[in-house]
């Protein structure tokens, strides 16, 4: 160009400077070009916009450059309010310094709406924006029919979000497993979140929360501890527990407390029952079993006791398998009623095990043989009274 200058002619360029508006300091630029060859001189003009001194303490404020867009300062408002808002909560917050940002703000919003309608500066400025143009789409002539719309009849699958199939009743059914089912999951998902927040946590912040959580509950129970423990002293100082019922009265052995698991009609049917003497089967025959097991080792303790160490001798070894041949009867009917107990008994861990006869004979044998006493008949303990008396009587006689 500057070849092109020279050869056609020269140029001039002429700054003037208009009047100051509300959009800043005005500078008309005239580029004047001289053709020398053509004695033609063509002007051309450019309009630029200084900004005034309060336009760019707005963007200062902001934190952007001085032709930033509207975007970009919107975006740089957002950041600012986010650290100095009264609200936020963080520790750069200031109510003056907010102020002044959006006020700041505020002036910008307004010459970007002034430019965006200024037709003095940009005639083909939309609605939109300086540089943007709106762009329609083009219009298609509306097809008119000669009868009116009608709508579908078939209006079922409005209801229910549009799921299922089927009659509206199977339709509801299966709409309600559909929020049985997102309830689940929303529920698993809650809680995997908040497993995930208790991970991120490290070790001292973990032992930092438990010991909170510890502190607060001790300081809940004993202060309602406390507090329970002066309204009973103080209920006994005003003499309110003077004339209870059951003042000066043993303890009721009978155990009024209810099974939250059992209702009030079977607690108190039960209740009468056990005060009459009643017992369930199970409880009779756990008793009557647990009786017939002592019965039969004491009889075989006893025979173990007239015999001696072993190994036995054949004659005491054919006393012993005697013996225990004469309780297998016996022990046949104990395990029959095992048997039963097993049945009828409602818990599991309160069955029991057959009797096991051998078992229990090698085990009494190998043990030590315990002493028993020998109980005296009746009529020799009678005799002895008698005479005891008689004795007593003399004596008595003689010291008068």
């Amino acid at each position: 160009k500057d070849k092109q200058i020279k050869r056609e002619g020269y140029m001039e360029l002429v700054v003037q400077r208009l009047p100051t508006s509300k959009y800043g300091i005005i500078l008309r630029c005239s580029c004047i070009l001289h053709n020398i060859i053509n004695d033609r001189t063509t002007v051309r003009f450019y309009s630029t916009r200084l900004h005034s001194a309060e336009y760019v303490r707005c963007y200062n404020i902001l934190n952007v450059k001085i032709d930033s867009d509207q975007e970009t300062v919107r975006q740089a408002f957002l950041k600012l309010v986010k650290r100095f808002h009264p609200d936020s909560g963080s520790a750069e917050a200031d109510g003056q310094k907010f102020q002044e940002i959006e006020r700041a703000y505020r002036k910008l919003q307004q010459k970007f709406h002034a430019e965006r309608w200024s037709d003095r500066w940009n005639h083909d400025a939309g609605e939109y924006g300086l540089y943007y143009k709106e762009k329609k789409a083009p219009e298609t002539p509306i097809a008119e029919h000669d009868i009116k719309h009608t709508a579908p009849q078939h209006r079922q699958y409005l209801t229910y979000d549009g799921f299922g199939a089927g009659t509206p009743a199977q339709r509801h059914k299966q709409y309600q497993k559909l929020r049985a089912s997102t309830a689940v999951e929303n529920v698993y998902s809650h809680r995997i979140s908040r497993l995930q927040q208790g991970e991120t946590l490290n070790e001292e912040q973990a032992l930092v929360v438990k010991d909170k959580q510890r502190a607060k509950n001790i300081k809940t129970r004993y202060g309602m501890d406390r507090l329970v423990e002066d309204l009973i002293q103080e209920s006994m100082a005003k003499g309110e527990f003077d004339n209870l019922s059951g003042k000066g009265k043993p303890l009721s052995t009978r155990q009024d407390h209810h099974n939250p698991y059992v209702d009030l009609v079977t607690h108190k049917i039960n209740q009468v029952m056990i005060d009459n003497g009643f017992m369930p089967e199970w409880i009779s025959l756990q008793k009557e079993i647990r009786s017939d097991c002592e019965r039969l080792r004491e009889g075989l303790e006893k025979v173990r006791a007239e015999l001696s160490n072993p190994p036995l001798p054949q004659l005491e070894a054919e006393r012993w398998a005697a013996a225990v041949n004469d309780v297998k009867d016996d022990v046949q009917a104990l395990n029959a009623k095992i048997g039963k107990f097993n049945l009828v008994v409602p818990l599991l861990p309160n069955q029991m095990l057959l009797f096991n006869l051998d078992q229990e004979a090698n085990k009494i044998l190998n043990s030590p043989p315990k002493k028993f006493e020998e109980s005296k008949p009746k009529s020799i303990k009678i005799k002895q009274e008698d005479q005891d008396n008689f004795i007593n009587m003399l004596i008595s006689v003689f010291n008068k």
